[in-house]
């Protein structure tokens, strides 16, 4: 037997487990194995469908991730990344799949980054090292100092300002309540991301899960 047909086997089992229960975790692992034999486009629809009947399941959103990696949508693979990170901040395959991520879009520091904190948080992941060491060197950019100015001459002085013709400045005005509050949207979450504000980003994901917990990605 190949390992594809080993692979095929296998999916059958997981198929079979999760047509006995809808809710069971099994979708994750049946999605890599899809992946694993080619079947995007199946590991994207089972993904989906786990994380629709287990919506606060970390692992899940991060193998939505990878699928949407596989298939070269970054915008969706990042998001989904950062929805599972939002629901477990522990969450080694979404910091994993996040990095790998980072490095096929150029930016080998921040992935850098991604993997040592992955690390911290599991140490005993060889996996993780070893996508450390593959990313190489990385060198950290220094800002150019900049120079320092140089103070102008003084200006003469001038008049003495008529303090009684000037208007009594007015007090600042409290703003009204019930204004309007800032709009929490996932493209708010992606501006955050593509400044490189993570934190900020995880923030705005976790009130999205919290006003729509049943949100598809």
């Amino acid at each position: 037997m190949t390992d594809r047909d080993a692979t095929l086997a296998q999916i059958d089992q997981y198929k079979s487990e999760l047509a006995a229960d809808p809710k069971s975790t099994v979708f994750v692992p049946l999605c890599d194995a899809y992946c694993e034999v080619g079947m995007i486009d199946d590991a994207l629809e089972v993904a989906l469908r786990g994380t629709w009947e287990l919506p606060q399941n970390a692992e899940g959103f991060a193998a939505v991730g990878r699928v949407y990696a596989l298939r070269d949508v970054e915008g969706k693979a990042e998001e989904a990344f950062y929805r599972a990170l939002a629901l477990d901040q522990m969450c080694v395959p979404a910091y994993k799949g996040l990095a790998q991520l980072l490095k096929m879009q150029g930016d080998v520091q921040k992935a850098s980054d991604v993997l040592t904190k992955a690390i911290m948080l599991d140490p005993t992941d060889m996996s993780l090292q070893q996508m450390i060491e593959s990313l190489g060197p990385v060198t950290t950019e220094v800002a150019p100092a900049e120079p320092t100015p140089v103070p102008a001459d003084p200006a003469p002085p001038g008049p003495e300002p008529d303090v009684a013709a000037e208007p009594a400045s007015e007090p600042a005005q409290e703003p009204k309540a019930g204004g309007m509050q800032p709009i929490t949207t996932a493209t708010i979450a992606q501006i955050y991301i593509e400044q490189g504000l993570y934190d900020k980003a995880l923030e705005v994901y976790r009130e999205l899960l919290a006003d729509n917990p049943q949100d598809p990605m």
